[in-house]
């Protein structure tokens, strides 16, 4: 519990506060939804250079801020979801309609998901930074891919902690999967080196960033 004033109040978990957005969704819509585990629809996301301006009803934009708070501060495994359909706010839709709403049943199939740090013994001092990147390749236009990255302190004995995540629509357009793979890393180099900076705040030893990636033009290219 946390004290405010003289009233004693328990802090929400995140699993009360994904119930909330949810519930919140369900009562503004009339609508009872169907759990589902996956983020988002099977179908491709149209092109939103291709749509009018049309700015989405006040009950969608505040349930996307609302599952992005979450996404944000403990569900990494909403990223994507949520970077689909954000992008959509200006440029409303009927698929976009229906993405929110997969993406609200998906959360409600999954409340009770919680951001898990691990901790297996292994000193602060020798903990390392982890980064894992990944990009698609895609080749409907506008041509531009999708990347994510995570950021996190491991440890040889199996210390894990998710520290940083995000989804991004790349802002140019790579002729393959190399070039937006190097894309996502340019932009998550940036933000593990920032993380790094903060450990070595609290440790004397220069801290590692280990990175992992899948792209064999890539791992060339870097090293």
């Amino acid at each position: 519990p946390i004290q405010t004033s003289s009233t004693f109040r328990r802090a929400i978990s995140q699993k009360e506060y994904v119930e909330g957005v949810v519930a919140e969704y369900e009562a503004a819509y009339n609508t009872t939804l169907r759990p589902l585990t996956t983020t988002g629809q099977s179908t491709e996301p149209p092109n939103p250079d291709d749509l009018p301006r049309v700015s989405a009803p006040t009950q969608a934009r505040t349930s996307v801020g609302g599952a992005g708070y979450a996404v944000n501060a403990s569900r990494a495994d909403g990223a994507h979801g949520y970077g689909r359909i954000s992008q959509f706010l200006d440029k409303w839709n009927d698929w976009a309609e229906d993405e929110l709403r997969h993406f609200m049943s998906s959360l409600k199939a999954t409340a009770d998901y919680a951001l898990t740090l691990t901790s297996e013994g292994d000193l602060w001092s020798e903990c390392f930074i982890g980064l894992y990147v990944d990009a698609n390749h895609n080749k409907k236009p506008p041509c531009k891919a999708d990347d994510g990255h995570m950021v996190t302190v491991e440890g040889v004995l199996g210390t894990f902690m998710g520290m940083d995540w995000s989804k991004k629509k790349q802002g140019i357009v790579a002729t393959n999967s190399g070039e937006s793979e190097s894309v996502a890393w340019s932009r998550a180099i940036k933000t593990a080196i920032k993380w790094a900076a903060v450990m070595e705040k609290t440790t004397t030893n220069a801290v590692q960033i280990r990175g992992y990636n899948d792209n064999e033009a890539v791992r060339i290219a870097f090293t």
